[in-house]
């Protein structure tokens, strides 16, 4: 007969995993059948039971009371997600505005390059200001449109963290520009010649620019 001793471990909330001793046979490796889940407080149980083995046939000659050895938590790395998107507002937008993206934690900046896009398509240039934020600047955006824009899951952090689920944003640029009051009317007839020409338009414009399309004949 041999004395040993024999450790069960208990992991809560429940994962299934595979228990074994190590060349060494001093340290047991839990190997997981699937990744735990991100940003979730795990606890481990190791309890001790010793028991007497037959020899012989390799069965429990004894089994004496059983006692826990360890009784501890850990907490897993919080999932990737986005802190801020912009544009800020999702109708309106300027069809030369940047897509700025700042992440809750730095990232894997190739796996981001990797898992963004845009529809419809349209082609961007990138640079990051630091590893949790990236701005995207896309060549040409067409007015009144709308867009989407994703990050794929799976995209990674610097760490072992990843983004769970798609997340997905979408906003919708501005119309083209046009006039929304003309002063005075189309055909009226008897203006005086002191009266004001005015112009309002449907949205802000480029004084400079407005100015050097303006004509009189």
């Amino acid at each position: 007969n041999a004395n040993i001793s024999q450790f069960d471990f208990e992991l809560s909330p429940k994962a299934l995993f595979e228990a074994t001793l190590d060349k060494s046979q001093l340290a047991y490796i839990l190997k997981l059948a699937q990744p735990l889940k991100q940003g979730v407080k795990y606890n481990l149980k190791i309890k001790k039971t010793n028991v007497i083995l037959n020899l012989q046939d390799a069965t429990i000659f004894e089994r004496g009371p059983t006692s826990l050895e360890y009784d501890g938590t850990f907490t897993t790395r919080q999932a990737p997600g986005i802190q801020s998107f912009e544009p800020l507002q999702t109708n309106n937008v300027y069809i030369n505005s940047p897509i700025q993206i700042t992440f809750s934690q730095n990232m894997d900046k190739k796996s981001v390059e990797e898992n963004f896009s845009i529809e419809p398509k349209v082609s961007v240039s990138l640079s990051w200001q630091n590893s949790a934020t990236v701005i995207f600047k896309p060549k040409k955006l067409d007015f009144e449109t709308e867009y989407i824009v994703k990050i794929a899951k799976g995209t990674r952090g610097e760490g072992a963290g990843f983004i769970e689920q798609d997340i997905i944003k979408s906003f919708q640029t501005i119309g083209a520009l046009k006039v929304g009051n003309f002063n005075p009317s189309d055909d009226w007839s008897g203006v005086s010649i002191h009266t004001p020409i005015k112009i309002a338009f449907d949205q802000d414009v480029d004084k400079a620019s407005a100015q050097s399309k303006f004509a009189i004949t």
